[in-house]
């Protein structure tokens, strides 16, 4: 099976709220860019130490299920590169063009460092434009709709 990317062009908007969830559901978004930056993003690149994040994608499941899974590139020294996928399990609600995909549930007291804001943002007719909910001047990155192909 072959993941594509492309756009898809889908007659129906997402603005009615009934079938907005439906519309999303099954549906798989890879990312396109993180503001400016395109896969694979360089996350930390000091000597001997580089990160890069290759793909990272949002698979809807039924309301209110979506996985999302991001595989980083490590390299440490002069050790052969080694690749890693981690998957997330999480919520989303749809509310509209609107989505929320994260947590709906209250972090625990002094738990800062184990809950991330939820992403909010806009589902257009291929994409999915979001940023963090609590990160004010954060740059939006974009997920495209992809495809499967036998």
């Amino acid at each position: 099976m072959l993941l594509a990317v492309g756009s898809l062009a889908v007659a129906a908007s997402c603005a009615d709220d009934a079938l907005a969830p439906t519309r999303i559901a099954g549906q798989v978004y890879v990312l396109e860019r993180s503001g400016e930056l395109t896969p694979p993003i360089l996350l930390s690149g000091t000597v001997g130490d580089t990160t890069q994040l290759v793909l990272e994608s949002l698979e809807f499941g039924p309301p209110p299920r979506v996985t999302r899974s991001a595989t980083y590139r490590y390299r440490f020294g002069s050790e052969t590169p080694r690749i890693e996928t981690y998957r997330s399990d999480m919520e989303y609600r749809v509310s509209g063009s609107q989505v929320e995909i994260g947590s709906f549930t209250p972090c625990p007291p002094n738990a800062l460092m184990s809950c991330a804001p939820n992403l909010v943002g806009t589902i257009t007719a291929d994409a999915l434009i979001l940023a963090p909910k609590s990160v004010q001047g954060a740059a939006p990155s974009v997920y495209r709709r992809a495809f499967l192909v036998d």
